[in-house]
């Protein structure tokens, strides 16, 4: 093991940031996954912006756990979070990658 004394700490940082950035990356990849299987995104896709236990209830999901994905996509700045109304949208540039399967960006 090298000795603490020849550690460059700027570069430890560095890579454990890189390593956080990766972790996280893979998350949201499961969440876009989740989005996509469970018919999140094409719900949102109209542009109107919807309540947790709202869509929950068009999907007959559970709204707890609507709720822990809606934050986490807005967490991810996929979706867009309104705090006064509690309320939760998708822009229009979002749509055609995450829920419009004809459109050339969908992912």
């Amino acid at each position: 093991m090298t000795s603490t004394a020849e550690i460059d700490f700027g570069k430890v940082e560095a890579l454990a940031g890189q390593i956080v950035g990766l972790m996280s990356g893979a998350a949201i990849c499961a969440g876009i996954r989740l989005g996509d299987e469970l018919g999140l995104y094409r719900a949102l896709a109209n542009g109107r912006a919807v309540t947790a236990d709202e869509l929950a209830g068009t999907l007959s999901l559970d709204a707890r756990l609507t709720r822990e994905w809606l934050d986490g996509q807005a967490a991810s700045g996929l979706l867009k979070y309104d705090a006064a109304p509690d309320r939760y949208s998708m822009s229009a540039e979002a749509a055609m990658v995450l829920a419009d399967e004809d459109s050339p960006a969908f992912l």
